[in-house]
């Protein structure tokens, strides 16, 4: 389920946005804590034979928003094999579709 506010947290509250290849916005997620995202499960579900069933997790904490891979087969752009601390700005991809953390 995605909630309808942004990740708050003590110091930073951020959204996700899905971008085009040239950087516009074509949607933008609002979620709390965690989003689970996948083809068949998840918070967020991806229609992409390339994506797995469930593929990623993305958790806050107070300090960080953070992806894990879920051991999926095509992995996140560049493939990451351990939890990964993003910032703002910060772009990945998932299947065919690119994200990036935005700071509100």
């Amino acid at each position: 389920m995605v909630d309808d506010f942004p990740i708050k947290n003590s110091k930073k509250t951020y959204r996700l946005q899905s971008i085009d290849g040239e950087g516009n916005c074509r949607e933008e997620i609002s979620f709390s804590n965690e989003l689970a995202m996948g083809r068949a499960q998840g918070d967020y579900i991806l229609d992409d034979p390339s994506v797995s069933r469930i593929h990623c997790l993305i958790t806050t904490t107070d300090e960080s928003i953070r992806i894990e891979d879920l051991n999926s087969k095509n992995g996140v752009f560049v493939r990451i094999t351990e939890p990964y601390t993003l910032k703002s700005g910060d772009q990945f991809r998932i299947g065919k579709k690119i994200f990036r953390v935005v700071e509100k």
